[in-house]
């Protein structure tokens, strides 16, 4: 598992550390966002879910409840991009450019299966539906991005 911090304002540095290995995954996603494929780290997962549900007031304080099983939820997965030139790969990798491929490639308009992601050993499939990108510093050259997903309700 890599060990990812910056050094100085503007740079990042990746280091493989043998024995920090853990087998324990408390994030997963199919298709993966890491360092090493789009120079960018997820810092935020948000998962929102809800029942499709009706309440009816009566008369007489009586409450009637029609359960009509669950509603599609949404999940957000934010993170951070970074400028990225290193000195034993040609070229400039650029981050954010790396997640704006991603999202094309996994949008919903664009991908037949939802991606999926697993917090521990629980997995959710979602379809991809936006992508925000926002210069957080531009001497840093560090770029914040979030992905919005809307999610499958649980097969019963």
């Amino acid at each position: 598992m890599p060990i990812i911090f910056g050094n100085r304002p503007g740079r990042v540095v990746m280091l493989q550390d043998p024995a920090a290995q853990c087998d324990v995954q408390m994030l997963g996603l199919d298709p993966n966002i890491s360092f090493e494929s789009e120079r960018s780290i997820v810092t935020r997962v948000t998962v929102a879910q809800q029942v499709n549900v009706q309440f009816l007031h009566t008369l007489g304080a009586q409450v009637y409840v029609y359960v009509f099983g669950d509603r599609m939820g949404q999940m957000t997965l934010s993170g951070l991009s970074f400028l990225c030139g290193c000195p034993d790969v040609p070229g400039v990798d650029v981050g954010a450019e790396r997640m704006l491929i991603w999202y094309r490639a996994n949008r919903a308009s664009r991908r037949r299966q939802p991606v999926r992601v697993s917090i521990g050993r629980q997995a959710q499939d979602g379809f991809v539906t936006g992508l925000s990108i926002d210069v957080v510093d531009p001497s840093l050259t560090l770029v914040q991005w979030g992905v919005n997903l809307t999610s499958l309700p649980e097969n019963n």
